[in-house]
């Protein structure tokens, strides 16, 4: 019970900081004008193209991707019954930096 009880901070808590990234840009945006970015596109104004163009995915995409390695890293240590399984400890980082740089090495350049 005291775990579903951290969601509510923790989700008020990431609301609250990306509102305050928001403030913090070269634009003063408000709530509502950052709520209706999410929603539509207003080509009128410069910022709303921009919130919505690359604040949100951007936003979107580093939530995402911060679970699913959360979630992964979960479920290696659940799977190998190791509470001190990590990427690092296993090989799986070295592994994933050396497909990067086989990755930058041999891609093509445009």
């Amino acid at each position: 019970m005291k775990l579903k009880l951290l969601w509510v901070p923790l989700a008020l808590l990431t609301a609250l900081l990306g509102l305050a990234t928001t403030q913090l840009g070269q634009w003063n945006v408000n709530a509502s004008m950052l709520w209706d970015s999410l929603w539509s596109l207003d080509d009128s104004a410069s910022i709303g193209v921009v919130m919505h163009l690359t604040w949100w995915p951007r936003l979107v995409t580093a939530l995402l991707a911060g679970a699913c390695l959360g979630l992964a890293g979960t479920l290696m240590q659940q799977v190998l019954r190791n509470p001190l399984a990590s990427p690092s400890t296993l090989g799986v980082a070295n592994g994933a930096s050396l497909a990067l740089m086989l990755a930058t090495l041999y891609a093509l350049g445009y």
